[in-house]
């Protein structure tokens, strides 16, 4: 005949569950019907406040989510729409050029532009690129000034370096304009 040895912990165990039922027969019915209602309010409790409302909270938040990310969608197909349409002017109305004919196009618009005195270098580089150095320039005037000599030329911003200064908006750049071939 083998003998089962049974662990510590088993035997008190079996110990608290003697003693928990022996409290348990000892209380009243209506003790009883309280606790058990108690425990019963306290577990679906548990339960809501644990499970229920953080998914409740995470489907609203999921809900509004989607409305915020439907506006962004909808804003961006209206500017990819935009975008579209102004691509096809652009190609339609930009004009190949040759580096002496940019660079004097550079020099009317810098000089429409009132930037004559902020630019220190205006030269070419190569066969295909022009240098321009910047000293002291507001940034906005210097990038809408590439805007426009990119818009009207096929003409690509191939390199900048641009250095900010401690006035707010005023930059030290240098640009390197690259001539599209054909």
């Amino acid at each position: 005949m083998k003998t089962i040895i049974k662990p510590e912990w088993l035997d008190k165990y079996n110990d608290r569950w003697n003693k928990f039922k022996e409290w348990w027969f000892n209380l009243e019915t209506r003790e009883k019907q309280a606790l058990v209602i108690g425990s019963i309010c306290v577990g679906c409790f548990i339960f809501y406040m644990g499970l229920f409302s953080p998914l409740l909270n995470h489907i609203d938040y999921m809900r509004k989510a989607i409305v915020s990310e439907q506006k962004k969608l909808l804003a961006m197909q209206a500017i990819d729409i935009e975008l579209q349409k102004n691509a096809g002017k652009a190609v339609a109305t930009q004009v190949a050029v040759n580096p002496v004919t940019l660079l004097d196009y550079l020099q009317k618009i810098i000089n429409q532009t009132h930037l004559t005195k902020n630019v220190t270098q205006l030269k070419q580089m190569s066969s295909d690129t022009i240098g321009i150095h910047f000293d002291k320039v507001p940034f906005d005037k210097m990038i809408e000034m590439l805007i426009t000599v990119t818009k009207n030329y096929r003409v690509t911003i191939s390199q900048t370096n641009v250095v900010a200064l401690n006035t707010l908006g005023i930059v030290n750049a240098d640009v390197t304009l690259k001539i599209e071939s054909n």
